[in-house]
Order: C-alpha cells, then structure tokens, then sequence
C-alpha cells in the first residue's frame, strides 16, 4: 500500500522536479520545447512557461503532502516551492547562456501562489456549500 501511494503522490514530484532541473540545464529550453512542439513563440511565452511550470509543482507537492497527512501543506508547498524556484535560478546562473533573474522567480511565485489559491478558493467554497445544507 505505501509503494502504491508513492508511485501516485510522490513519484510524479520527484519526476517533474527532475524535468524542471534538467530544462535548467538546457540552454535554449523554450526554443528546445518549440522545436520539438512547432509551437510559435513570442515574447510573453517565457512568462507563461514560468507560472505553469511552478504551478503545476505547487500542484503536484500540495496533492503528495494533503495525501500524506501533512499538516498545512499548503504553506509547506508554498515554503518548499519558493526555495526551489530561487534554487533553480541559482543553477541557472552556472548554465551558458542562461542568468540569474528575480523577474522569472516573480513568475515563478505567480505560479506557485495563483493555484495554491484556488485551492484554497475551491476548499473555502466547498465548506460554505456545505455549511448551509
């Protein structure tokens, strides 16, 4: 039972940590995706790129710790995905080609924070549905 609820929670973090880790490490890794998609990009692309990539983390680690009966994991989601949104510019600056850039870690926070609050939106809804049945 534990195996299978690592493979469901924690193993899609571990992976997608990894893909953001490597995507890191790539020079070019918007024209990379772009190449291998044949999507046009433009310049508010990078942006987008910027708060889904850290949104879907926020995402995925909130999933893994409310499934492992963490207590608040929104906070330690938001905690834990903002250290790792610095973490990634700070490798980003040892890459060819690639800097260190608050305005990405700003969108990155975007990321984190927009789908941490509708999470919280969600859950806040449910219990005032709920509250006047």
């Amino acid at each position: 039972m534990k195996y299978k609820n690592f493979i469901k929670y924690w193993l899609p973090v571990i992976l997608y940590i990894i893909l953001i880790f490597y995507l890191s490490s790539v020079q070019f890794p918007i024209l990379t995706i772009s190449s291998k998609t044949g999507i046009k990009l433009n310049e508010i692309t990078p942006y987008i790129y910027h708060v889904s990539e850290f949104g879907l983390l926020s995402y995925l680690l909130w999933r893994a710790l409310k499934n492992s009966n963490f207590k608040n994991p929104q906070l330690y989601t938001v905690i834990f995905c903002i250290i790792y949104a610095v973490s990634d510019e700070i490798h980003q600056y040892f890459v060819p080609s690639r800097v260190f850039s608050i305005m990405d870690m700003a969108f990155n926070t975007l990321g984190i924070l927009s789908v941490q609050s509708i999470i919280s939106i969600k859950h806040w809804y449910k219990s005032r549905k709920n509250y006047f049945r």
